[in-house]
């Protein structure tokens, strides 16, 4: 039985590289996305609090979706860091913060433009609202039946503030 050594053609040599190439260099670019930024319309949770992106690139932004309901005051500074990427909060979404039966006091971060639907809704501890110059729009029932509510202080000039925003908020005796 004799043995012969077969050598490869040299386009078979250069085929095998090239393939061989391709697997590295797939299976480096496969790792390397498993750990890229979060994209708009993903959700992530720090601290007790839900975001959403709502639009990345040269701007992030995220919006707050929802919070841990035992939450009892709120202060944000207005950017949260997810995966080395620093995102503005420039939202309140609809029902973030509703039924937090604890909070007492809450400062709108200066990033935020726009408090949706319900976002405070029915917070019967609330007492304290601070709205920056920024915001420009309060959505439907945003502070309906927050009953202890007597201290709101609005710095926006060129506010949008919708139907039954501060319904039963019997705390409150001016605006």
């Amino acid at each position: 039985v004799s043995c012969q050594k077969r050598s490869l053609t040299p386009s078979l040599q250069y085929l095998t590289i090239v393939a061989l190439l391709f697997l590295v260099f797939g299976a480096i670019l496969t790792i390397e996305s498993d750990n890229s930024d979060a994209e708009k319309g993903d959700k992530f949770t720090i601290d007790g609090i839900k975001y959403e992106i709502i639009e990345e690139g040269n701007v992030n932004e995220v919006s707050i979706l929802k919070v841990d309901e035992s939450m009892e005051n709120y202060s944000g500074n207005g950017t949260v860091t997810y995966n080395d990427v620093t995102y503005n909060i420039t939202s309140i979404g609809e029902n973030a913060f509703k039924y937090c039966k604890f909070l007492t006091s809450v400062t709108i971060p200066e990033n935020v433009s726009w408090i949706d639907n319900f976002a405070f809704h029915d917070c019967s501890s609330l007492s304290s609202v601070t709205i920056p110059e920024g915001v420009s729009w309060i959505g439907t029932s945003a502070f309906e039946l927050c009953t202890s509510l007597a201290s709101l202080t609005i710095l926006s000039e060129d506010l949008r503030i919708e139907h039954h925003a501060f319904l039963f908020c019997e705390g409150l005796k001016e605006l």
